[in-house]
Formats: C-alpha cells, sequence, structure tokens
C-alpha cells in the first residue's frame, strides 16, 4: 500500500491509529509512505502505523516541511536483500516469500529519476494526461517528459478502481491523479489480475493506494465499499459516496 500522509506526526493519534487499521484490515505486507514531514526519521512512529507485529523498516528524512519517505514491510512476506534510498527514493529490492522471484519496490516523491521485476510507487506530483486534473489543466511539456519517462522505463499500470483521482486540495476544488502504481512489463506477465484500489482519504488530501496481485472476487469488490470510510453527512450522501466507490471499483476490475 502507498500513501502520501501529508505529514507522519501531523494529527497525532488519529490519523496513526487510521493508517495501521488500514494496513491491518487489508493485510498489508508492504507499507509505502511519502511526505513524513519530518526531518529526522528516527522520530517517525513507525511501531504506532504499523502495530504490534514484526516489521522492518527504512526511511529518509525531509528537506525543509517538504518530503520525506518510508517503508515498513513483513520480513516474513519479503526477503530483503539490498536498500538504496535518496533524497526522493527508497530502493527496497528482495526476494518475495514464497515466490521464486525477485522484486524490487521503489518508493518515490515527486522523482523523475529511471532506476528483474520493479515496481514504482508513490506521489509523483505529476499526471499522464490533462484530464487527470480537474479543472482541467497541466503543462504539455511536463505531462511529455513524465509519460516518457514511463516509456522509457517500460513501465505499465493496473487500472484504478475505488476513486478517480487521489488527491483533492482543503476546499474540494481542484482534484487531480497524480499518486500510481507502475510496474515494468515482466511483472504484470506474472500477474496480470492484480489490482491498484483508492481507499478513502480519511485522514490525508491523499487517498492510500492499495495494490494486491490476488485475484478479487466480486464479493469483495462489493464489500469493500460499504466497510471503508468514516460516515459523514447524511445517509444519503454516504449511500451515494460507497455507490460511487462501488461503481470504480467494478471498472477497475474490468467488469
Amino acid at each position: 500500500m502507498t500513501l502520501n500522509c501529508r505529514g507522519a506526526g501531523a494529527r497525532g493519534v488519529e490519523k496513526l491509529d487510521w493508517i495501521r487499521n488500514l494496513r491491518r484490515n487489508n493485510n498489508v505486507q508492504l507499507l509505502c509512505g511519502q511526505e513524513s514531514q519530518l526531518f529526522n526519521p528516527l522520530v517517525i512512529p513507525f511501531s504506532s502505523l504499523w502495530g504490534n507485529s514484526h516489521f522492518v523498516s527504512e526511511a529518509v528524512g525531509a528537506c525543509g516541511r517538504s518530503g520525506g519517505l518510508f517503508c515498513l514491510w513483513d520480513p516474513a512476506s519479503l526477503n530483503c536483500m539490498q536498500v538504496e534510498k535518496d533524497t526522493n527514493f527508497i530502493l527496497i529490492s528482495g526476494m518475495r516469500v514464497g515466490l521464486d522471484a525477485r522484486i524490487n519496490f521503489v518508493n518515490v516523491y515527486g522523482s523523475r529519476s529511471s532506476v528483474e521485476r520493479k515496481i514504482f510507487l508513490g506521489d509523483f506530483n505529476e499526471t499522464s494526461v490533462k484530464e487527470d486534473r480537474l479543472p482541467v489543466s497541466g503543462c504539455d511539456s511536463d505531462i511529455a517528459e513524465f509519460n516518457n519517462f514511463i516509456l522509457a522505463a517500460g513501465l505499465s499500470k493496473y487500472h484504478m478502481g475505488g476513486r478517480r483521482f487521489t488527491w483533492m486540495n482543503d476546499d474540494g476544488c481542484h482534484l487531480s491523479k497524480i499518486d500510481r502504481i507502475l510496474v515494468c512489463e515482466n511483472f504484470l506477465a506474472k500477474w496480470p489480475t492484480g489490482s491498484v484500489t483508492a481507499l478513502p482519504r480519511d485522514f490525508s488530501d491523499h487517498c492510500p493506494l492499495l495494490f494486491s496481485t490476488k485475484e478479487q472476487s466480486l464479493e469483495n469488490i462489493v464489500v469493500r465499499p460499504w466497510s471503508s470510510g468514516r460516515p459523514s453527512g447524511s445517509k444519503e450522501l454516504n449511500l451515494m459516496r460507497k455507490l460511487k466507490s462501488l461503481k470504480w471499483d467494478i471498472k477497475g476490475q474490468g467488469c
């Protein structure tokens, strides 16, 4: 799962509980966070984010109030063999337990750097088409540069369910799809039925993105919108939100 948390220490216990419950309820084995906004990564409350079970962590600090990355994972699921990190990325490379496959996970924040099987996931701060922003906007040269990066790196994407956009500003007037999970062609060939789902953004301006290589049953696709998110507003408004989320989940599965 990847999430721009907009401050790992912001909004205190409530946000930490939200992230931890997302991880636990969705059985997340790798959690990638962006914008910790903490200069010293040692003060990031990893145990509060992950929970009581055993985990391994890597992190880089923020530059002022911008950036900051962290990765937490279950060592029983991923046998880490190599870690590379810098200001805008963390590379975790290792063997997926139970599979004869080495996988490279790259957690990025606003990076255009190109780096077996590999996954780039995080907040890219760029869209691939102008329609990924509302109101429709974007610099043609920046969009072309981002798409050229994806093409040159040989990356592909799964259709995203759950939400159309992954970021919304505080007053709800601007939306964009700037958080992504990109995989190489070998990974896509190995897990063609993988899925990406944008979850409700309860305590951040970004939606968490849940990535799974397991084939989703129709029952699970229907149950998720009804069991996620915090009720707010009228019953009619909550029902409309859940139906909209269900629509995008079904479209994400190609149903």
